[in-house]
């Protein structure tokens, strides 16, 4: 039998983010009588269809919410928020994801990069140096992996429960809606705060993953366990 060409992902990250936000729509404006009716065949395909290109577009709008939005210009990337103590508001509001590794870790990684490429390197330029080395190792490879889909399905299903809660305030405002309808928009902003942080967990354990695979490269680890920097285990 040929391999599917839909992954797990795809049905976590695009149909589960895609469905939630249809189900809001359908909730706020309809009543939610698609859901309750027994479809057809094809009308159930059709909303698979439906919801999986709503989780794609949904994925476009997380990717540059929080993404480009909020990691890249308020918090900064992995790497920088692992190598980089940051105080104020943004370490209160944020204190898992802005959680700095032990200076002692910090300088050994640095250590080893001014050793490998004879220069200091801080921030996406580190990153981006350690990552196409530490995945040379099929372990390391295989929990980035892993990581990497944790974090894209908490992002998706976090953007989209804000767009649901968006729509449903919306259909509460313009609409005639369910009684109760408050507590669904109270429901899906829990969500989607809930499902940020989940985001960050799994974005700080991938650039963790990343910095020490390339440790465990380099020091020519064949095996599992890699060099660690920090408990990952949170």
């Amino acid at each position: 039998m040929e391999k599917l060409p839909f992954s797990l992902y795809d049905f976590f990250g695009y149909l589960a983010a895609g469905a939630l936000l249809l189900s809001a729509v359908d909730l706020g404006f309809f009543e939610a009588r698609h859901v309750d009716e027994d479809p057809s065949l094809t009308g159930a395909i059709l909303g698979v269809l439906a919801a999986y290109i709503a989780g794609h577009l949904v994925a476009g709008i997380s990717s540059a919410a929080l993404e480009r939005g909020l990691v890249a210009r308020v918090l900064g990337g992995s790497a920088h928020a692992l190598l980089t103590p940051v105080g104020g508001w943004r370490r209160r509001v944020f204190p898992g994801y802005l959680e700095p590794l032990p200076a002692a870790a910090r300088q050994r990684l640095g250590d080893r990069v001014q050793a490998d490429v004879g220069a200091e390197l801080t921030g996406e330029a580190l990153f981006w140096h350690c990552y196409p080395i530490a995945r040379e190792r099929a372990t390391t490879a295989a929990r980035l992996a892993t990581f990497l889909n944790l974090y894209g399905f908490c992002r998706n299903v976090a953007t989209a429960a804000a767009l649901a809660a968006l729509a449903l305030a919306a259909a509460a405002a313009f609409s005639n809606p369910p009684a109760g309808l408050g507590w669904w928009i109270a429901a899906a902003v829990v969500v989607c705060v809930g499902m940020t942080y989940r985001y960050l967990k799994f974005l700080r354990l991938y650039g963790l993953e990343v910095l020490t695979g390339y440790l465990a490269a380099l020091a020519a680890v064949p095996s599992d366990p890699a060099p660690t920097l920090g408990d990952p285990s949170q």
